[in-house]
């Protein structure tokens, strides 16, 4: 999830909110890592902060619970690892799940929050399927375009007032699915295909391409509710 400085940050920290610990963070459609260009990363990173503590951990049998446990013993053990990773590697931990008041029966994680994280860090590289979100500071929109660029391609979003900037990225990131201003999530219709780039870990295969044409230059936008011809590179506006 790419942010840019013109970014509405309430809306861009909501978003990151619900899409990276939503369902404990245990879904293929996860946002795992935000990307901050520039001067937005600080309120950013303080806004979704001021969010955590309204997130309500605890079963599913508890009507007022916003996150429940993770699946296994084994897998909360792993995803705590990150934490400890990328502590010892130079990133903040801004939110320790491990931290607060948890249910004592069950494998439960609060929301976990990771600053000042880089590209070669396990947390960033790794498809952690638990409540950790990792920022990345970025100085540019080439930078966090290069960035958004990794072995897992299911899907990302860009947070920006600037319809250029949006419609560029839109052609220019190599994923399955593109969000402009809102978090990508799987829609009732698309679940079945929903798919991505490079090493998918729904199928490693399927692309969301795919699944919408059978057109190589026409990808599904969520954003736009349509697919968009992506051969017209050259009318892209510059982005700076």
């Amino acid at each position: 999830m790419l942010v840019l400085p013109d970014a509405d940050v309430d809306m861009a920290a909501d978003a990151a909110v619900s899409a990276a610990y939503g369902s404990a963070g245990e879904r293929c459609m996860a946002i795992s890592v935000v990307l901050a260009v520039g001067e937005v990363a600080d309120p950013l990173v303080d806004a979704i902060t001021a969010r955590l503590p309204a997130i309500k951990v605890g079963p599913g049998t508890d009507p007022d619970a916003e996150m429940g446990p993770l699946v296994t013993g084994e897998h909360r053990d792993r995803v705590v690892g990150y934490l400890d990773s990328a502590a010892a590697a130079g990133a903040t931990v801004v939110a320790d799940g491990r931290r607060g008041a948890l249910p004592a029966d069950g494998f439960f994680l609060g929301p976990c929050l990771l600053d000042r994280v880089t590209p070669d860090m396990a947390c960033y590289t790794d498809e952690i399927f638990g409540p950790v979100l990792s920022v990345v500071r970025v100085g540019s929109y080439a930078e966090g375009l290069s960035s958004s660029t990794t072995t897992l391609g299911n899907g990302t979003a860009i947070f920006t007032r600037d319809g250029g900037a949006a419609r560029r990225f839109q052609y220019e990131c190599n994923v399955g699915m593109v969000g402009v201003n809102v978090p990508i999530r799987c829609r009732c219709r698309t679940t079945a295909s929903v798919g991505g780039r490079r090493r998918c870990s729904a199928t490693g295969t399927c692309t969301a391409r795919k699944a919408w044409t059978s057109t190589p230059a026409r990808r599904w936008s969520p954003s736009l509710a349509r697919p968009v011809d992506v051969e017209h590179r050259s009318r892209l506006p510059q982005v700076r």
